[in-house]
């Protein structure tokens, strides 16, 4: 990781950080715009068989058009993320783990109950974001660029209510990791029960996807401490190459 933070410092001798930041971030909310259409246009047979598969494109077509709209927001109002616990990067994180979650769960589970379970880990973060804006009107919002500052400020009401967000976030992914393997082993229960030759049935690539899914998430949540200009356009790439390998997989 080291080098690639070399890597890009060296090629940006001739444009300042926040070009390249801007570039980077256009071709990710690209990213995010043009998988949504293809997995809205991408033809399907009538087969009632497909009806989870078909769901779960229309889930992660809506995952890729919130994570470009988030996007947008932050680049129009530029909106900094170089800040210790950012609130707005902790809620794209957050955001961004339910959906993609929910949308692999579909996979296996197609009676799951979409709305129940999303509204279940969107409420908190609103509730939270909603606390932070009033408790940041009255109290203020302090920067955090380091260590030091973190611990200055940990019982600032601002910054309590990101601590509580990123424990809610660690939280988060620790309960939707084991909702996933719990639904991956009851699937492969139900194809020992019916099925003989079985192993091709298993959908080892959703597991996959969900791995990759978490580590992006486990990125996300140290980027909540490492953050410079070098690092968020690191991230950034790293989740541009994300979202179109999980994508097309």
């Amino acid at each position: 990781m080291h080098c690639i933070l070399c890597i890009v410092e060296f090629s940006l001798t001739s444009m300042t950080y926040h070009n390249a930041l801007s570039i980077v971030d256009t071709a990710y909310i690209m990213v995010c715009i043009v998988m949504a259409v293809f997995f809205l246009a991408l033809p399907l047979p009538l087969n009632k068989g497909l009806n989870n598969y078909r769901n779960s494109l229309r889930f992660l077509a809506g995952a890729y058009l919130i994570m470009a709209i988030l996007n947008i927001l932050v680049m129009v109002f530029d909106i900094s993320l170089d800040n210790f616990i950012s609130m707005e990067l902790l809620t794209m994180a957050s955001l961004q783990a339910a959906l993609f979650a929910i949308a692999l769960i579909i996979l296996l589970k197609p009676q799951l109950n979409t709305k129940k379970y999303l509204i279940k880990q969107i409420i908190p973060v609103l509730i939270l974001n909603i606390l932070y804006l009033l408790v940041s009107d009255k109290w203020g919002n302090p920067e955090v660029v380091n260590v030091d500052e973190l611990i200055k400020s940990v019982f600032h009401p601002a910054i309590v209510v990101r601590e509580f967000f990123l424990l809610y976030y660690i939280f988060q992914l620790v309960f939707l990791t084991r909702m996933f393997f719990r639904q991956e082993r009851l699937f492969e229960n139900k194809i020992d029960n019916y099925f003989a030759d079985n192993l091709r049935l298993y959908l080892p690539g959703v597991r996959y996807s969900y791995l990759a899914a978490l580590a992006i998430g486990i990125g996300a949540f140290l980027s909540c401490f490492l953050f410079s200009n070098q690092w968020e356009i690191v991230f950034t790439i790293i989740y541009s190459i994300f979202y179109l390998g999980f994508g097309i997989y």
